[in-house]
């Protein structure tokens, strides 16, 4: 099972051509945050609900550490793919196929009821899952973010120069594509990513 959610999320990441040294975290984080929820679920009786949001927020704080310490790019590049195999998708497909049985039985009061029910549980159960991964993934990057200099009570002069920090230089984009190349989003966050760590340690 964990073996599986690693090539699922590796596979997915892929396709978004990001650069090779972030597969190995990918993997790790999909196999261990895809574990974590199982187990949550099968042996101490959490609701996908709640095992997903404390599977996403320890994938999520798993992304931060490896893309500052390790692998040194954006965290976004992590735990997207590693999601990945947590989306509900068996939920989202009883939640249509039981829209479809309800349209072809409609007619009959007792199956119609039986699969609205179907749907409605599904349905709302999906996106609270993938609401709440979501969620558990940002929490990092909010709980990470730097202090604010205050200023001395009643002064405008500027702050004392230990406190502030030095102008960034400004990162010019990369260049584009060459013709017939393959574009990424991924690609391009990393790639003036690695421009800035020469800068700042994110």
């Amino acid at each position: 099972m964990l073996f599986f959610a690693g090539m699922a999320a590796v596979g997915f990441a892929a396709v978004s051509v990001p650069p090779r040294r972030s597969f190995p975290p990918i993997i790790i984080l999909a196999a261990l945050g895809h574990g974590l929820r199982w187990y949550l679920m099968n042996h101490l009786g959490v609701d996908i609900v709640g095992a997903s949001l404390l599977a996403s927020t320890f994938i999520g704080f798993g992304s931060y550490i490896f893309g500052r310490w390790w692998v040194h790019i954006p965290m976004t590049v992590l735990y997207i793919s590693a999601l990945l195999p947590m989306i509900p998708g068996m939920y989202c497909y009883n939640a249509v196929l039981s829209l479809v049985l309800f349209v072809i039985h409609h007619k009959e009061p007792a199956l119609a009821v039986q699969y609205m029910q179907d749907f409605q549980t599904n349905f709302v159960i999906a996106p609270t899952v993938i609401f709440t991964l979501g969620i558990g993934s940002i929490l990092p990057s909010l709980s990470s973010t730097r202090a604010p200099i205050h200023y001395p009570a009643g002064s405008l002069r500027t702050p004392n120069p230990s406190q502030s920090r030095p102008p960034r230089e400004r990162v010019s984009p990369p260049p584009p594509p060459k013709k017939g190349a393959l574009f990424s989003p991924f690609s391009y966050i990393c790639s003036v990513s690695d421009r800035e760590y020469d800068r700042e340690r994110f």
